[in-house]
């Protein structure tokens, strides 16, 4: 599971931030080995953050496969001008 933490720009509009993450599911949807995607925060740490998202994948070639993805290049072309910072986490189990 990859977990991702957000700060956005102050300029990024609610607008831009909810394309950003509504974008994860698109993109979720055309790379094989995405099992499951988050995106609705209940609770992100530390403060200075404003959304978190998680995704699923199948096993650790999913996980690889997907940082070249070309779906995944189309989708850091909506999250990346509005990102101010982020910190990346994956776990398995």
């Amino acid at each position: 599971i990859h977990v991702s933490t957000v700060t956005w720009k102050k300029e990024a509009t609610p607008e831009q931030r909810k394309a950003a993450l509504e974008g994860i599911k698109t993109m979720a949807a055309e790379i094989p080995g995405i099992k499951n995607v988050w995106i609705k925060s209940t609770k992100v740490q530390p403060q200075e953050r404003n959304d978190a998202f998680a995704i699923e994948f199948e096993n650790k070639a999913a996980s690889e496969a997907y940082v070249n993805a070309p779906a995944h290049k189309a989708w850091e072309k909506i999250y990346i001008p509005y990102r101010e910072e982020s910190s990346n986490s994956q776990i398995t189990n």
